[in-house]
């Protein structure tokens, strides 16, 4: 069950991103890294391989009842952010990948512990 006070946000997204990166998995997702930062810049949620495809993944956990939409929070700061740490990332490790993509996953608790996710796949970051 996820965190009840809303003063956790750091409590409640370290359990949405386990929710994602679990879902990931089971879709057959190799899970490569976990919160991967960039000197205080910047941070990736998860970073993924699934067949050919390296996978940069942000996970925006919700608290129940709102809104799993995800669109909000596509804000033109954080897509920057995002563009610097991947950047970063493709420069520290010089492994050939096949295809890039980033994907967005919005985490929404429900009853019964259960969880509602909305995975938005090819997320655009230079569409402002």
């Amino acid at each position: 069950m996820p965190p009840k006070r809303s003063t956790h946000n750091k409590r409640l997204g370290d359990w949405g991103e386990e929710r994602a990166a679990a879902y990931l998995e089971h879709l057959g997702y190799t899970i490569l890294h976990r919160q991967w930062r960039l000197h205080h810049r910047g941070e990736i949620d998860i970073i993924a391989m699934h067949l050919e495809t390296l996978i940069f993944v942000e996970v925006k956990t919700r608290q129940a009842g709102q809104e799993a939409s995800g669109y909000e929070a596509l804000t033109i700061q954080k897509k920057t952010r995002m563009t610097v740490s991947i950047d970063a990332f493709l420069q520290q490790h010089t492994t050939p990948y096949g295809e890039l993509r980033v994907d967005w996953i919005i985490v929404v608790p429900c009853e019964n512990d259960s969880v509602r996710l909305n995975h938005i796949k090819n997320v655009d970051l230079f569409e402002y």
